[in-house]
């Protein structure tokens, strides 16, 4: 993870586990915590690609960037490098009902481009007071 995007992270998830109390419509009280929702590729029958990465593409807004010396920017896509077969993709925003995801060579090249629905499980957290998401998307070897 690169200094900027790790310094993103630590910002987003300080403000986020600075953020009060909720109180669900049932008078729940909830804790005060955030959380990343994620999503998990898995590259079905590919050799490695080192060096490569994975852009996600979202119909909207599905990160955030948080900048400490300037407002925060909306992003379609997030983009992670390659970590083997399977690779999470952290959402700072936003849950799509549908993703492309690409998977490029360490020269940027396009291998593989995958549309698909996401569907997201809760992983965490309560029905009344939320928490993380996941949800996988698989991409066949090209």
């Amino acid at each position: 993870m690169n200094v900027n995007r790790a310094r993103a992270v630590a910002a987003l998830l300080a403000g986020l586990l600075v953020s009060t109390a909720c109180r669900s419509e049932q008078g729940t009280a909830c804790p005060a915590i955030g959380w990343l929702d994620a999503l998990t590729v898995e590259l079905d029958g590919w050799a490695e690609v080192p060096g490569g990465s994975v852009t996600v593409e979202c119909p909207s807004t599905c990160a955030r960037e948080i900048r400490l010396d300037a407002p925060a920017i909306e992003r379609n896509e997030v983009s992670v490098a390659l970590s083997g077969a399977t690779t999470t993709v952290p959402f700072t925003y936003g849950r799509p009902d549908s993703v492309v995801v690409t998977v490029t060579g360490p020269d940027g090249a396009e291998l593989a481009r995958q549309p698909a629905d996401v569907d997201w499980r809760q992983v965490g957290g309560s029905a009344e007071c939320g928490g993380p998401m996941a949800a996988t998307v698989v991409v066949p070897a090209p």
